[in-house]
């Protein structure tokens, strides 16, 4: 990947953005390019490389977890998830019809938790995960600004296999410890305007995506 699209790739805070995406999906970004974006100001084409060796987060089919999404800078707009289809693999790039038609989740105007414009300014929201998924997939999400017409992608790989957030593949022991505690998912935030400007998005305990 980082061959590809260099070391940027993995700690430009402005992330896999598309300035004139509008919200746009299937039709605008290529099939096969979901993850980079075909963005035009930096390369993050490293994402859309097939790789079965990506860090993973293990889930629970159907479980009701927390997202979170760094708030840098705060605007309104959507954030949808998406999930990959059981027919898709890692051996290939993710395209359009490897995705389910419809997004598992779909949040507007997030709450947000702690003081603007650092690192621990997040939008949290509680997230119920899809049913009947099992194996590797791949979680596609897209955030859409209501301000103006930009738009980050993300992927983030997980593998349905009955965890809790623990990451596997980071670093050279290959492995991070499970989460000591997760937040509690049955007390959300109540909802006031503003949306992360970073799509550094995560599950409870910082799951891997591929935005570093």
């Amino acid at each position: 990947m980082v061959t590809q699209s260099g070391t940027n790739s993995l700690y430009n805070w402005f992330a896999v953005l598309r300035s004139d995406g509008a919200g746009w999906m299937k039709g605008f970004i290529p099939g096969g390019e979901l993850c980079g974006a075909n963005a035009t100001i930096y390369d993050f084409g490293g994402f859309d490389l097939a790789r079965d060796d990506r860090p993973v987060t293990h889930l629970t089919a159907g479980a009701t977890i927390r997202f979170r999404c760094n708030k840098w800078a705060a605007h309104p707009g959507w954030f949808r998830s998406h999930i990959t289809k059981d027919t898709w693999a890692p051996s290939r790039p993710l395209s359009w019809d490897g995705l389910e038609p419809e997004p598992f989740d779909k949040v507007q105007d997030l709450p947000r938790a702690g003081g603007p414009g650092s690192e621990n300014s997040d939008y949290l929201w509680n997230v119920k995960l899809p049913e009947d998924k099992t194996g590797r997939h791949i979680i596609y999400s897209v955030w859409q600004r209501s301000d103006s017409d930009e738009t980050f992608y993300n992927c983030s790989d997980v593998v349905f296999d009955g965890g809790n957030g623990e990451v596997t593949s980071v670093g050279e022991s290959g492995t991070l410890p499970p989460p000591s505690q997760s937040p509690s998912p049955s007390a959300p935030a109540s909802p006031q305007p503003g949306m992360s400007h970073r799509t550094t998005s995560d599950w409870a305990d910082g799951a891997p995506d591929r935005q570093g």
